[in-house]
């Protein structure tokens, strides 16, 4: 066997394996300490984020997951399409709301809805997947 053929066999190897964990959900692992940093620190489009953690929903909803990049854009244009994994949480996740607070709260924002993700089950669904993330 030359080494050629070793190459080949170790970049199929390669190639598959990076397959097979593109194939892989995301949260059928536990992450490790520098995997959770490396997530802490990421800046992904609104599209990434779905695809990421909302595998088996993007996939049906391609269109939809698509268009949230350029609607995220028009919103607010000044982050330049990009959302931190902090201001995703943010955005995706209800307040707590404190019964001891007497000041009203501002509602919380539609983000999903904003870029153009209508159905009530869906943005439920999606918002579950972020709790489930930042947990």
């Amino acid at each position: 066997m030359s080494s050629d053929d070793n190459d080949d066999d170790s970049e199929m190897a390669e190639a598959a394996q990076a397959a097979a964990s593109a194939d892989d959900d995301f949260f059928d692992h536990e992450p490790s300490k520098q995997e959770k940093v490396e997530m802490r620190k990421a800046n992904k489009p609104p599209s990434e984020w779905l695809r990421l953690l909302c595998k088996d929903w993007a996939t049906e909803n391609e269109d939809l997951v698509d268009a949230t990049d350029d609607r995220f854009l028009d919103y607010k244009s000044y982050l330049k399409g990009l959302i931190s994994s902090q201001l995703l949480v943010k955005l995706s996740v209800p307040p707590i709301k404190d019964h001891g607070d007497a000041s009203p709260s501002p509602p919380p924002v539609d983000f999903w809805g904003i870029l153009g993700i209508e159905d009530d089950f869906d943005k439920s669904y999606i918002v579950a997947q972020v709790e489930r993330f930042c947990s």
